[in-house]
């Protein structure tokens, strides 16, 4: 398999349209995350690759092979749930074991992809123990084996790690991504996590009411967000309306209420008199110093002061912009003068404009 494409898909359930018209390539061996809030189709998509649901309209190629008609066991993908759907009166090596016996595979060979199913997620030795006897990390491996038993072309995961502790999900997803980069196999993930999609992911493709609303890679998502709810779903952000008042090559002068403020950006969509946001992350204000630049500067009072241990989070009051405050992220160090109603002066030189919607 070359690549995965999907071409002018819609999902109409009843009058009800769960996927509009959408259409992106995934590589061979990448691993792409759908990601967005619940009910943005982001399942159904994925349900619709494998099989599980019929698209409304539409086509599906697995390289240069059109598969849209093809029944879902004949595509050569492995599934994994958020439910392991693990048999619980079977031992660990019959359930691993159970799909391959269904498509009469002989004994030798199921036991050779067993084991080696067994060996990629490090559960060799817990053949014998049923999964009633095992923690929720390890029924996830288990599953995981499952899937890989059968050797697919195509790995699809629907949220997989959603049942676990914070703590589980951050060590199972490191692992996971390592057994994808071991495998080569490429692999389509589905969560509502953002952070779990940035830290695994090749390629995340953002929906939002069964429309495809940004693809990059996560740096380009986090750093470049080209919609506010691209900017306001992708980590942190704050966020100041107004209005494109002067372009001067790349850069953009904007005013919001009584301020006026410059960003750069090569994005020719802004002109004079665009309706604009600027996205700022919170660690990308800076407090301000006799001797930084001038450019961007916001009066402001410390509302609040969170030690969050490699970080302090300040909750900053803000004059005459959009939402009256603005969150700020800086190290213990720096805030250790500051308090709880005291006036500083903060500014910024890294930000994004995002359409005003």
């Amino acid at each position: 398999m070359s690549s995965i494409s999907l071409k002018n898909i819609v999902k109409k359930f009843d009058e009800v349209i769960a996927v509009n018209n959408i259409n992106f390539e995934i590589k061979d061996g990448e691993f792409v995350t759908l990601l967005g809030p619940s009910g943005c189709g982001k399942t159904t998509t994925l349900k619709i690759i494998a099989g599980l649901l019929e698209q409304t309209e539409g086509e599906i190629y697995f390289g240069d092979k059109n598969i849209t008609n093809l029944p879902s066991h004949k595509r050569n993908i492995g599934l994994v749930f958020q439910d392991y759907a693990l048999f619980p009166h079977m031992n660990v090596y019959k359930n691993v074991s159970f799909g391959l016996e269904m498509k009469k595979f002989n004994k030798k060979e199921i036991d050779k992809r067993v084991k080696r199913a067994l060996e990629m997620v490090d559960m060799e030795g817990f053949e014998e123990r049923r999964p009633g006897e095992l923690s929720g990390g390890q029924q996830q491996r288990i599953a995981m084996a499952r899937a890989l038993a059968f050797d697919p072309e195509l790995l699809l995961f629907d949220e997989p790690l959603s049942n676990l502790d914070a703590k589980l999900r951050q060590n199972i997803r490191l692992e996971l991504r390592t057994l994808q980069e071991t495998t080569k196999k490429t692999t389509i993930y589905v969560t509502h996590d953002q952070q779990e999609a940035l830290e695994i992911s090749d390629r995340i493709i953002l929906m939002n009411k069964g429309f495809i609303e940004q693809i990059g890679t996560p740096e380009e998502l986090y750093d470049n967000p080209q919609s506010y709810f691209a900017a306001d779903f992708i980590g942190s952000n704050n966020f100041i309306k107004g209005k494109v008042i002067d372009v001067t090559g790349d850069t953009k002068t904007i005013q919001s209420y009584e301020n006026i403020f410059k960003v750069k950006t090569a994005d020719k969509k802004f002109n004079i008199g665009s309706e604009v946001i600027i996205c700022i992350r919170p660690e990308n204000l800076r407090l301000l110093t006799d001797n930084e630049p001038k450019d961007n500067v916001l009066p402001a009072e410390v509302a609040h002061k969170i030690y969050v241990g490699s970080l302090v989070v300040l909750q900053l009051k803000v004059k005459n912009i959009s939402d009256n405050y603005l969150k700020m992220e800086i190290n213990p160090s720096e805030a250790k003068h500051l308090k709880e109603g005291q006036n500083v002066k903060v500014y910024f030189s890294t930000s994004n404009l995002v359409p005003a919607e």
